[in-house]
């Protein structure tokens, strides 16, 4: 009985804990996505996939650099991945100015939250 206790304890700790960081994600995606969809004049649905694939890409950069102790290189790589991966996926929606566009406006905005 103990045991399933602070099972459950633990599951609802980590779960808490999990949401936090995908609040922070969220947050960051849909303000950049913002930023981006007021710039370009983007209709609903280009605005809802763009802020879909922004959270998918900073969640996914997450997972796998937090906590693993990488080197400055190995997370250059990472993020370049992502970059590419996210260029594609933009493309299907989106014309090859209007991806530059989003990349220019999105390197922009982080700038401006990270400082």
């Amino acid at each position: 009985m103990k045991k399933i206790i602070i099972t459950v304890i633990l599951f609802t700790a980590f779960s808490i804990h999990a949401q936090k960081k995908n609040n922070y994600i969220e947050k960051r995606a849909k303000t950049i996505s913002e930023h981006i969809i007021t710039e370009m004049n983007l209709t609903k649905d280009q605005a809802t996939f763009l802020e879909d694939i922004l959270y998918e890409k900073y969640s996914s950069n997450a997972s796998k650099i937090r906590g693993k102790n990488l080197s400055k290189e190995e997370k250059k790589e990472i993020y370049r991945a992502a970059f590419i991966a996210t260029r594609k996926k933009l493309s299907e929606q989106f014309s090859k100015k209007e991806v530059t566009q989003i990349s220019k406006l999105e390197r922009l905005k982080q700038k401006e939250l990270n400082n």
